[in-house]
Parts: structure tokens; C-alpha cells; sequence
């Protein structure tokens, strides 16, 4: 019988184990491979809708900006038409109106500094613009229909102005030439002159209140009388003559007339007082009555 050769089945099965090892060796690679190409199919499948995401997301910006250069668009051929006026009020819609104050605001605070919304500096350089290029007339409209101005802004200012005058002594010489206005008027008179001219009853029975010519700018009041006799009484009178008596001597009565005048030799302007003014002009009887009071106020 022929022998089984051993050794080649050994060859031909270490040679089929290589083989088979070998195989094996390059199944793993292809599937470390495979994986991997997996792996970064996955990846790039990723990248892919992140890049879709992208680009819905950039073409919904897109729409946006495009949508907001076309408002901006319309509002600045809205901002850009002229303001119309009608008696001093501007005739833009409220929402335009607050826009376009909004960006003149601006515009000016990067011109004059400030960094706030209540900016000292561009509100002074604004109103200052305003004052030296608008003229009289747009500023009158302008003032007056403003309810701001006239409540609050315009009392403020009169006031300073109205107490000013009322210590005054021009308020005090006004005051005297009421006094004396016609003849001495007297203490009682002179009060009800002071109230009449000044206050008004608020309702039936009502307490008195100031007149005024708009809201809180009242008439300047004239001096009370209990401030405006020490005033009189301080007046130097100076020494009096009567040109009836004293430079008409020697005349006849005919020569001398009824009007004749009382002359007052005066050391400063100021004793030149309404009721000497008015001496000057009245009858004999008169100047009699006026020289008794002068006299009694000079002794006072």
C-alpha cells in the first residue's frame, strides 16, 4: 500500500491556517475601514445639516435685513418730506413726530457732547440754534402753542421779572401816582384800588385771587399802602413856594390868575413827587388843600 504523506497534510494545513489568518487580517482591515468610513459619513451627514441650518438660518437674516432696508427706506422718505405747521404745531403724525425729535436729538448730542437722554449741553446748544435762526414770528408760534412753555416755563421767567418790579421804585412811584391820582384818594380808597386792580372773587363768596394775563403770570400788584405812607413820608419836600403869593407879589389879583402854580425848590429828581406834578395844575383851592398836606406830611 502506497504511505499517507503526513508532512504535506501538515504544510498544506499550517499553509491553510496562514491563509485563513491572513484573510482574517484583511477582513479586520476592511472592517476598520468600513468603520471608519462610516464614522466619517456620519460625520460629513452632520456637517451637512449644520450647513442646511446655516443657511436657513442666513437666508431668514437675509429676509430681515432686506425688509429693514426697505422701512428704513420709506421712513427716510417720510423723514425727508417738510415739516408742515399749523398755528405753530407740527402736522407729522405723533409716532413720526417722536422719530424725528428722537434722531435731531442725537444728531445734536454727537455735535455738542452729552451722553445721556437728558444732555445739558445739547439741550443748551438746541435752544440756542433755535433762538439765533429761527425768527420772531416762527418763535411766537411756536412758544404759544406749546403747553409745556406756557404752563410751566413762561411763569417762571415772568415771575423773577414780576417781583423785581414789584420792590421796585418804579412800581413805588406808579403806586404814589394812583394815590394822588384826582386828589389824595385816601388810606380806604387806595385799598380798594389795590384789591380791584390786582384780585378777583373766585366764585360766589369765594376767597380772592390773583388776575392774571395767562396761567400763574399775574398783574403786578401796586405797593400796599402800609409800605407805600413810610415811603411818601421820607420824601424830602424841599422848601415850597406859591408863585400866587411869593413870586406874584406885588401884582394884581387880575394879573395873577386862578391857576397860579406851587414852585418846589428840590435838592434831588426824586422829590420831584406825582403829587407836586399835580399841584402844578390845579386851581387856588387846591393848592391851598395840597400845601396843608404836604406840610402835615413833613412834620409826620
Amino acid at each position: 500500500m502506497p504511505r499517507f504523506k503526513i508532512g504535506d497534510l501538515s504544510k498544506e494545513r499550517k499553509r491553510l491556517k496562514e491563509k485563513v489568518v491572513m484573510e482574517n487580517r484583511s477582513l479586520d482591515a476592511l472592517h476598520d475601514e468600513l468603520s471608519k468610513l462610516t464614522t466619517e459619513k456620519e460625520k460629513k451627514r452632520k456637517e451637512l445639516c449644520n450647513m442646511k441650518a446655516k443657511h436657513r438660518r442666513l437666508d431668514l437674516k437675509i429676509d430681515k435685513i432686506v425688509k429693514e432696508v426697505e422701512d428704513l427706506q420709506d421712513i427716510e422718505k417720510e423723514l425727508v418730506q417738510p415739516q408742515t405747521s399749523v398755528n405753530g404745531k407740527n402736522g407729522l403724525s405723533p409716532s413720526l413726530a417722536r422719530q424725528r425729535r428722537k434722531r435731531t436729538f442725537e444728531a445734536a448730542r454727537i455735535i455738542h457732547g452729552g451722553k445721556d437722554k437728558l444732555s445739558v449741553p445739547t439741550s443748551i446748544g438746541l435752544l440756542d440754534t433755535a433762538m439765533v435762526k429761527s425768527s420772531k414770528d416762527i418763535l411766537v408760534d411756536v412758544m404759544s402753542s406749546s403747553k409745556k412753555f406756557k404752563r410751566s416755563v413762561m411763569p417762571r421767567v415772568y415771575k423773577k421779572l414780576l417781583n423785581s418790579y414789584e420792590s421796585s421804585e418804579e412800581n413805588l412811584i406808579r403806586s404814589i401816582a394812583v394815590y394822588y391820582s384826582g386828589g389824595i384818594v385816601g388810606k380806604k380808597k387806595y385799598r380798594k384800588i389795590y384789591k380791584d386792580s390786582c384780585y378777583r372773587l373766585k366764585g360766589k363768596g369765594g376767597k380772592s385771587v390773583r388776575l392774571s394775563i395767562i396761567n400763574n403770570c399775574p398783574l403786578p400788584r401796586l405797593v400796599p399802602y402800609n409800605r407805600l405812607m413810610p415811603y411818601i413820608k421820607s420824601i424830602p419836600l424841599g422848601t415850597i413856594y406859591s408863585t400866587y403869593d411869593t413870586l406874584c407879589d406885588g401884582l394884581d389879583d387880575d394879573d395873577k390868575g386862578e391857576n397860579s402854580a406851587i414852585v418846589q425848590n428840590f435838592s434831588h429828581p426824586l422829590q420831584m413827587c406825582p403829587m407836586t406834578m399835580l399841584m402844578m395844575f390845579v386851581g387856588r383851592e387846591e393848592q391851598m388843600e395840597a400845601l396843608e398836606v404836604l406840610r402835615e406830611i413833613e412834620s409826620c
